[in-house]
Parts: C-alpha cells; sequence; structure tokens
C-alpha cells in the first residue's frame, strides 16, 4: 500500500475509550467480527504517527538529505561485522527481515515497526509510559493490508512471502543494483520469530512522510 494512503487509512476511523469498561467493550467489538479479519496492534503513550527508529534516527541526527537506504547499509553492514560478538549462536544466512528483526531487537534503528497479534500486549505497551498523553492502539487488519500493499507494488506471484524468502524481500523492498523502489508499507512475520508480528515500510527521510 502507498504510504500517504495508509496513513489516511488509519486516522480514518478512530474511538475513545474513557475507562475500563469501554476498553472492554471495544476489544469485544472489534474481535467478535464474523469477518475474515486478522487484527493487529501497536500501543503507544501518545497519539503520535507511526515512526520507524530509522525515521527518528536521520531526523535526530539531521541526516535528511543522505540516502536512507545508504544509512540503513552501513547500520546492516556493521551490525553484521559485529553479530558474532552479539550472539555466536545466531545464523549468518539470515534473511533481510530476519536481520532487521534481530537490530530491534538489541534496539539498532531499522525501518520495522513492532506490532503484536494481542490486544491486551498493545493495551500494556500503551499504558507503560503513561504520562497524561494520549494513550493509543493502532489496529489493523492484517490481511486486508497484505492485499492492499500487493496490489499496490503489482506482485503477481501466487506464494509472496517476503518475511520468509530472501529474494521477495530485495526484489520489492530493497535498493539492489541501483533499482527504484516503490514506496511502500507491508505487514509481515520474519521466519525466525525473535519479537513480534512485524510492520515493514521503505526507510524514508523524515521530510517526506
Amino acid at each position: 500500500m502507498n504510504l500517504l494512503e495508509f496513513k489516511k487509512r488509519i486516522s480514518a476511523n478512530k474511538t475513545t475509550a474513557k475507562n475500563w469498561p469501554e476498553i472492554i467493550r471495544f476489544r469485544e467489538k472489534l474481535e467478535d467480527s464474523k469477518e475474515n479479519i486478522i487484527w493487529i496492534y501497536r500501543g503507544q503513550s501518545s497519539n503520535k504517527g507511526l515512526k520507524t527508529s530509522l525515521e527518528r534516527t536521520i531526523k535526530d541526527y539531521k541526516l535528511g538529505k543522505e540516502d536512507p537506504f545508504d544509512i540503513e547499509f552501513v547500520l546492516t553492514d556493521r551490525f553484521r561485522r559485529n553479530l558474532t560478538t552479539v550472539d555466536p549462536t545466531v545464523s549468518k544466512d539470515l534473511s533481510p527481515v530476519e536481520l532487521f528483526a534481530l537490530m530491534q531487537h538489541y534496539g539498532a534503528p531499522t525501518r520495522l515497526v513492532d506490532f503484536t497479534y494481542s490486544f491486551y500486549i498493545a493495551l500494556f505497551f500503551a499504558l507503560e509510559n503513561f504520562q497524561g498523553n494520549s494513550p493509543t492502539i493502532w489496529c489493523i487488519d492484517g490481511l486486508w493490508f497484505q492485499e492492499q500493499t500487493i496490489n499496490h507494488l503489482g506482485i503477481t506471484e501466487k506464494e509472496f512471502m517476503p518475511g520468509k524468502c530472501g529474494k521477495d524481500f530485495k526484489k520489492y523492498f530493497m535498493k539492489v543494483n541501483g533499482k527504484s523502489v516503490k514506496r511502500a508499507v507491508y505487514q509481515l512475520t520474519p521466519y525466525q520469530l525473535r519479537r513480534w508480528t512485524q510492520l515493514v515500510g521503505q526507510p524514508e527521510r523524515q521530510n517526506k512522510l
């Protein structure tokens, strides 16, 4: 799905809960639907938009004029070279998604945003550092979201598995050999699951969002 369209869609329908019973009723209404929906959730301590740690790093270090793919390459290259020191048990043949997930696990900036299949886990993170802001839970229909992105990218492969197949991820989400990459975000789960579901997008400059 196009990034701007995604931003509009997820902001279109908002529900405010003022107490615990209202939160429970919202969850029940959401998950008791008879439709074919697989919800994915993200809890945040404020109602600010979805930003990757890579985007925040680019902004904080004022790297907006740099190619974000180049910044990402330097970070992943440095991480790979130190991987055996960080975790000697990790396979050296990680797919790009698995590598990003592992970097995210250790706090390195990546293009990933953590999501979970559990409403209550998202609720925990929304309230964990609550300081009077606007704790927010993002609720996205994962199946619908994947379908929209596949159509946006013009994907025709019957078995499109970028979370498990490295070649699929590189073809559509990596800037390999100077080829252009269509701006998109996609919901996937790394084959080696170390964290929760990941929402992945092209690394973007902060001022383009």
